[in-house]
């Protein structure tokens, strides 16, 4: 399984903090101030870019459950106007308003047979 971005950085920051303790001795091996220099630029810059990531996200998640709220009053209010159109409308005039005319053919055979008192 892949590491997240944030566990990924951890190790890059535990490394670094191992590099830096140990500066003398790791020159030995080739790896210079500068080049340390640019790991901990690169680091800071991806660290900066996973907290803005890990805001958005929760922006996101805020938007959307605002956005499921929304949609569901929506949906409730169209609900409601959608029965007002199928009972005070005939037919004819649902197709204009976006509903087909097979949707409510249950409920408009159970007007007719109130309306016939049976």
């Amino acid at each position: 399984m892949a590491k997240s971005s944030a566990r990924r950085l951890a190790g890059v920051k535990e490394l670094l903090k191992e590099m830096i303790l140990y500066a003398d001795e790791v020159e030995k091996w080739g790896i210079t101030q500068e080049f340390i220099n640019n790991l901990i630029m690169q680091y800071n810059q991806a660290n900066f870019n996973e907290q803005k990531k890990n805001i958005l996200k929760a922006n996101a998640r805020q938007l959307t459950a605002a956005q499921n709220q929304l949609m569901k009053e929506l949906e409730s209010h169209c609900a409601m106007a959608e029965e007002l159109v199928i009972y005070e409308l005939p037919k004819e005039a649902w197709p204009e308003f976006g509903i087909r005319k097979g949707k409510y053919v249950a409920k408009g055979a159970a007007k007719k047979i109130n309306q016939r008192g049976v």
